[in-house]
């Protein structure tokens, strides 16, 4: 057995004390971290219940002053009162500068920095410990889906989103803009770009305050020289987001998809309900749409396209305050360029619209056409002359096209898509009502 000598007992000695030395800053460091962790957690949690306080005290209608007391005292009731420098809480409404939403008084921000005692974070870093977290609430206040605008597509990577070609004139009114939310680069310069005009004809965006326009989130490129824009298109604006509605509730609705596809070639009156598709197929097919929620969920049998619902040429339809909702598993919709329609969510010529009410008590009026997000089939709209189409048109998941047939095809709509292509040969009138579309109820949700 070896025996220590006594200098060796000194060493082991030494050697104990710095281990045990290192175990307890492990510890300590262990400890600080944990604190850290959790007291960051507190105070992201009391940032974001102040900004959705803020933004409830907006719904409210309170003004900047109040609004920011709100925030701040909710921020105080979880322990972050703002006591600089050791703990600052910071208001803005609007959100400032780099924030996406800077100067946009739909979202409200709250900044919360805090400092933090350590117990051995100090030995390896020279300085108080300070963590900085940022919460922005989204208000959004009885309006409809995109505001301020008429045609919108939504995909941030397509080349277009948004395309005019053809030589329609289309007429824009209302005060509603245009605007590809695309952010791709699509070789501008080489036959693309995330908005495109091409072809003959025109389109005119006319707002006597002068705010609306032609827009995209990357570059808009003309071709040709026969196109006319007004005002000229812009490249560079900033991105949007859609906040979708629900998805509409079909459960109360007759069933009646046992029947299959719904094919008329005569006169026929509809009543609401759950259908697998409709195909109204010849020049006398005369159809009535009952007020009320149509919900297609099949696919018509027999034809290479996926469809749930086709319009032949010369058919006529008519329905007035009526949804049609395409469900994920429905075809798209397609119409032909002499069939004469009339539908709208709401009578155009009334003062007000009616209820339009699910089986989950959503209230519908001003939704002409919902396809649900993940449907993807397209949407084809076109119609005789005098047709018109009236109410909000969401299909998030589609690729749209508007195209002209023959005199003038009039869209009273809010027209919301993956991406939309506008063409044919006939003229087109694109009227934004706001009063005219659907309306998302007053909400609130945290946007970071």
């Amino acid at each position: 057995m070896k025996i220590l000598r006594k200098d060796e007992k000194g060493q082991v000695l030494v050697i104990v004390v710095l281990v045990t030395v290192a175990l307890l800053g492990f510890a300590g460091l262990a400890i600080d971290g944990g604190n850290i962790f959790l007291d960051r957690r507190r105070t992201q949690a009391a940032a974001d219940t102040a900004s959705m306080s803020g933004a409830l005290a907006i719904l409210r209608g309170y003004g900047p002053g109040q609004v920011q007391h709100v925030a701040f005292n909710k921020a105080a009731d979880n322990g972050y009162s703002d006591n600089p420098p050791r703990t600052e809480v910071e208001v803005n409404w609007p959100p400032v500068s780099p924030h996406p939403y800077a100067g946009n008084y739909d979202y409200i921000q709250v900044i919360i920095s805090n400092q933090l005692d350590t117990f051995f974070a100090h030995v390896v870093y020279n300085g108080p410990f300070k963590h900085t977290v940022e919460a922005v609430a989204h208000v959004s206040m009885d309006d409809d889906l995109m505001p301020g605008y008429a045609v919108y597509g939504d995909n941030p990577s397509a080349c277009p989103a948004v395309e005019f070609d053809g030589n329609p004139d289309t007429v824009v009114t209302g005060g509603g803009s245009i605007l590809s939310n695309s952010i791709a680069d699509c070789s501008c310069g080489s036959n693309g770009g995330a908005g495109v005009t091409r072809g003959s004809g025109s389109v005119t965006v006319h707002d006597p305050l002068g705010h609306a326009g032609i827009f995209s989130v990357g570059c808009w490129s003309e071709y040709g020289s026969s196109f006319t824009s007004v005002p000229a298109p812009q490249g560079g604006a900033g991105q949007e987001t859609v906040y979708p509605p629900p998805s509409p509730d079909c459960s109360g609705l007759p069933d009646r998809r046992g029947e299959g596809d719904k094919m008329i070639n005569g006169t026929a009156t509809l009543t609401p309900g759950r259908y697998d598709s409709f195909w109204f197929t010849s020049s006398h097919a005369n159809v009535t749409l009952e007020k009320g929620i149509y919900c297609l969920e099949g696919q018509i049998d027999g034809i290479s396209d996926v469809l749930a619902f086709q319009m032949d040429a010369g058919v006529t339809i008519i329905g007035i305050d009526v949804m049609i909702y395409f469900t994920d598993t429905a075809g798209g919709l397609r119409t032909a360029g002499t069939a004469n329609i009339n539908l709208a969510s709401g009578d155009p010529s009334g003062p007000t619209i009616p209820e339009l009410i699910d089986a989950s008590a959503e209230d519908w009026r001003g939704m002409l056409l919902y396809a649900h997000p993940d449907n993807s089939n397209e949407v084809h709209l076109t119609g005789a002359s005098g047709s018109s189409y009236t109410g909000t048109i969401y299909a998030i998941g589609s690729h749209c096209t508007v195209q002209g047939s023959g005199g003038v095809l009039a869209l009273n709509t809010q027209m919301i898509c993956d991406t939309v292509r506008i063409t044919g040969g006939g003229n087109l009138s694109i009227d934004y009502n706001p009063a005219r579309n659907y309306k998302a109820e007053d909400r609130i949700e945290l946007f970071n």
